[in-house]
């Protein structure tokens, strides 16, 4: 999809983080399983979105995945930051937070997304082979946290998150 932009570098150092202006979440389940939104556009990914002005971006998480999906989190941790070139000279970031799902009800009627699912973590080649994931988890930010995003979803499954 010619909108979609590259990611161009991630860091995995919270002291060394920028100011974001994007957020991106893997809710965990407490069997384990990922949330997963459908994007009418983009397809099946985890939920994200600007930070607002007024927000911190802890708020955004929160705010986009009761959006996008009517759920609620708790036990955000912070894991990676990704920046994104929009144009030459333009760069934009994003951070990366793990959370647990405390519970889902129905989205709001405002949400652009048109299903919500909790599934299994996908291996990036399973989700570069199938056409109906977006590009905001065929990036190479979903490769290189998938031992995290594995490793999380196996100590749940074990009862040790």
């Amino acid at each position: 999809m010619s909108y979609w932009k590259e990611v161009t570098e991630i860091h995995r150092n919270q002291e060394t983080a920028r100011n974001p202006q994007s957020v991106l979440v893997f809710a965990f389940t407490k069997a384990g399983q990922l949330l997963w939104v459908l994007h009418p556009i983009r397809g099946w990914e985890v939920p994200g979105g600007k930070i607002e002005p007024s927000e911190t971006p802890v708020e955004a998480v929160q705010r986009e995945v009761w959006e996008e999906a009517g759920a609620e989190l708790e036990n955000l941790h912070w894991m990676a930051e990704y920046e994104i070139q929009l144009a030459p000279s333009v760069q934009s970031c994003k951070w990366v937070y793990f959370a647990d799902v405390v519970s889902v009800s129905s989205r709001p009627s405002t949400s652009e997304i048109l299903d919500v699912r909790m599934g299994p973590p996908l291996s990036p080649e399973d989700i570069l082979a199938n056409k109906t994931y977006s590009p905001v988890v065929k990036d190479t930010v979903y490769r290189s946290l998938w031992p995290d995003v594995l490793h999380k979803s196996r100590s749940i499954q074990k009862g040790s998150p």
